[in-house]
């Protein structure tokens, strides 16, 4: 039972909470904080847990509203099909998701009071993304589209970063909205092959709003602005030169474009694009953190 619950948490998109993590890591190292091993394992595990209520969230919800029934499953999107399956794990699921929240907001809770009170603020929006994602953040196109980023920008990086070195400067907002950029053009993407089912059941998320072709103009305008952050944070010297290291999955954009932008917008190269989007979202920030650390070594 246990083992087929793993497959409703999706394992395969947890690793982003885990890597702007590490981006933290390297941004506290290189602006000289030594953070604790127990102080990012603690975090972590308030991350990890956070993402796994997400997608449990997801999953039973997307379930109870017959989208599973309708949506057209790609590597990429479309949910693990756990439910569709095994109908009867669903409860199991809905307790997954609020363990795994009751997991992560006693954790963060703790984190808080135990270093920066400042941050409960910051960890109810966690809360509420969580379990309002699926549930309403979906009917409204762009508070959809920056959810993901407020969560992994907003939440993960600046409250990882804020209590790894006990402030919040100019290059952590600068991080954060690349981070959150990312985030929300990952799953703005994703959405694109689940349009028609997600309109039967009610969403009402920024692909569905302004269609296919437009919801991928946003998104090159988005990976534009990551790589113009970046340019702007070296050459203000706000980012030390090993910080180019983050500018290498740019090469990746122009096929994502072509696969998005280009006519017709067919499904093989739409998935082709998903893969490489997510292997750009992936990798800038751990080249990020790289360059940071190597700065700082």
């Amino acid at each position: 039972m246990s083992l087929k619950l793993i497959k409703s948490a999706r394992p395969a998109f947890l690793v982003l909470g885990p890597i702007t993590l590490a981006l933290a890591v390297a941004v506290a190292q290189w602006k000289g904080v030594e953070a604790s091993a127990s102080l990012i394992l603690m975090i972590l595990l308030a991350a990890v847990a956070g993402h796994v209520s997400a997608n449990a969230f997801n999953e039973y919800f997307d379930f109870r509203s017959g989208l599973d029934q309708q949506t057209r499953r790609t590597p990429f999107s479309g949910g693990s099909g756990l439910l569709p399956e095994q109908p009867e794990l669903a409860s199991h699921v809905l307790v997954l998701a609020w363990s795994s929240l009751a997991l992560s907001s006693g954790l963060g809770l703790y984190l808080a009071l135990a270093h920066q009170p400042a941050l409960i603020p910051l960890g109810l929006l966690g809360i509420g993304l969580v379990y309002g994602y699926t549930r309403w953040l979906n009917r409204s196109a762009w508070l959809c589209y920056l959810a993901p980023g407020l969560g992994f920008g907003g939440v993960i990086y600046a409250g990882s970063s804020w209590l790894l070195s006990g402030a919040f400067h100019g290059i952590d907002l600068l991080i954060a909205l690349v981070v959150g950029l990312l985030a929300s053009n990952l799953l703005l993407l994703n959405q694109i092959p689940d349009i028609e089912a997600d309109r039967l059941v009610g969403r009402r998320h920024l692909a569905i709003r302004v269609g296919a072709r437009r919801a991928a103009m946003v998104h090159a305008i988005a990976s534009a602005l990551v790589f113009a952050l970046l340019g702007y944070g070296l050459l203000s010297d706000r980012l030390p030169l090993t910080a180019m290291l983050a500018l290498i999955p740019a090469a990746l954009l122009p096929a994502v474009l072509v696969r998005t932008l280009g006519k017709p917008l067919l499904m093989p190269r739409l998935v082709q694009a998903l893969g490489m989007n997510v292997a750009m979202t992936l990798l800038l920030p751990i080249l990020l953190g790289v360059g940071l650390w190597w700065s700082a070594a």
